[in-house]
């Protein structure tokens, strides 16, 4: 568990299951006890998936908040390092909405 009480990350979402479900689990530790399941309940199984990207997405997202709230008080617009470290937030925040809605290009 991480200091803030979930899972740490990152997550990955398992490949559909007979009925449809994704499991949500923790990557690269050998764990496979399931963080959390995107069931299907009839939806199309394209929105499901989807679901199941933006659960994955979760402590990236959540981590991804930190650092702007970080910058915000650290550096604001105080000059050319400030501008910086928002440019590589901003570049990672590009990074999960691409992961989270399937769109890599």
């Amino acid at each position: 568990m991480s200091a803030v009480g979930h899972t740490p990350g990152p997550w990955l979402a398992e490949p559909a299951d007979f009925f449809g479900d994704h499991n949500i689990r923790q990557a690269d530790t050998g764990n496979i006890a399931a963080v959390a399941a995107v069931v299907s309940n009839l939806r199309d199984p394209e929105e499901v998936a989807a679901n199941a990207r933006l659960i994955t997405a979760a402590p990236d997202l959540l981590e991804i908040i930190t650092r702007l709230i970080k910058w915000d008080k650290d550096y604001s617009w105080n000059g050319y390092a400030g501008l910086k470290a928002l440019d590589a937030i901003i570049a990672d925040g590009a990074a999960i909405t691409a992961k989270i809605t399937g769109d890599n290009a």
